[in-house]
């Protein structure tokens, strides 16, 4: 297994000058960049570089389209839905995240939903861009079918995800978390890297329990976390995502993978809480709460601290790579005539 060890600085750029050269609006690139090396730099390499080749192609095929408009409709002083018109999942999703800080700073509470997005990467990009601002966020996301769920054969729900955060000094808490066992993109690292899952992950499209990640592309299906727990919470952000935005539901959200010359038309739901509007000694009891804990148990982990660990721990500012990530992003550049990362290095 080899890992090469490559510049924060020199993936930012090649990503971004990648991006633009196929006609990605800059401020796209950058955001599309940004998601994903904050996705690296936190060591969710389910949503990091791996993704990169598949957004690519996506923008291509105009599954992801370079010439969009997001329309905003606010339907109250502190609601609004934003229509994303196909574009970047991330340029959408960012928009609406700092569009549900604007409406929270003043009102105390904002709820924003956006319809007629795509995939929209790690939700805890949007979680930071709220509470960085000392707000609270909840971030929800639909996705195409991919779940199982209690008494039924194969995909049946999106692996709905949600990420909750919490404004603190010095880092933020962020909870995001899918709505099966695990997220999808991991099983695909795992696949990628010609590794084994651990027992309970996934079932095949026999509805078998299996090891091996390669069935999950192949009609297989990630089991709820909970068994109904994570089924009712799939469910539930279905209603608060898709449904309540007057969109789709993850029943016919297109699989980005499948469906790559086509919009995924998947919704995400923002919501930030304002905590000094409601308790001007929110901060205090956040940090009491947490000193409680620690009180317990000396070596408890907090919600997000594993992520902070991992970035505080980057050595001079690189990330390692997996040599089948890195060959995906030079099949991708080879493709389109541009030039190839490992020519960089």
């Amino acid at each position: 297994m080899v890992y090469y060890s490559v510049k924060i600085p020199l993936l930012e750029n090649w990503m971004f000058n990648f991006l633009t050269t196929l006609g990605t609006k800059p401020e796209d690139a950058l955001n599309i960049t940004n998601n994903i090396l904050e996705a690296e730099k936190r060591g969710v390499h389910s949503h990091g570089l791996m993704l990169l080749p598949l957004y690519i192609s996506r923008i291509t095929q105009n599954g992801i389209k370079r010439d969009y408009q997001i329309t905003c409709n606010n339907l109250f002083p502190n609601v609004a839905i934003i229509d994303g018109d196909s574009g970047p999942g991330q340029s959408i999703a960012f928009a609406s995240a700092r569009k549900c800080v604007e409406l929270a700073s003043d009102a105390g509470l904002s709820l924003v939903m956006a319809k007629n997005s795509n995939h929209v990467g790690m939700l805890a990009s949007y979680g930071l861009e709220i509470a960085n601002h000392n707000l609270i966020g909840i971030i929800m996301t639909n996705t195409g079918p991919s779940i199982s769920v209690p008494n039924c054969h194969g995909k049946v729900l999106g692996n709905n995800a949600i990420c909750f955060a919490l404004p603190r000094e010095p880092n933020p808490i962020i909870f995001d978390f899918a709505t099966g066992v695990v997220a999808c993109g991991k099983v695909r690292y795992a696949a990628l890297k010609n590794e084994t899952i651990p027992a309970g992950w996934i079932k095949d499209k026999n509805d078998n329990d299996t090891t091996n990640p390669f069935d999950l592309d192949d009609g297989g299906s990630v089991l709820p976390f909970g068994d109904y727990k994570g089924y009712g919470l799939a469910f539930i952000v279905d209603v608060l995502t898709g449904v309540l935005a007057g969109s789709v539901s993850s029943l016919h959200v297109k699989t980005q993978r499948r469906h790559e010359n086509r919009s995924t038309m998947a919704s995400q739901t923002f919501i930030s809480i304002n905590p000094s509007h409601i308790n001007p000694s929110f901060n205090s009891g956040l940090n009491n709460l947490v000193n409680d804990l620690r009180k317990k148990v000396d070596d408890i982990l907090l919600p997000g601290d594993k992520e902070i660990s991992f970035c505080s721990n980057l050595k001079d500012n690189h990330v390692n790579v997996h040599e089948k990530v890195l060959k995906l992003l030079d099949e991708a550049a080879t493709t389109n005539n541009f030039e190839t990362i490992s020519s960089t290095l």
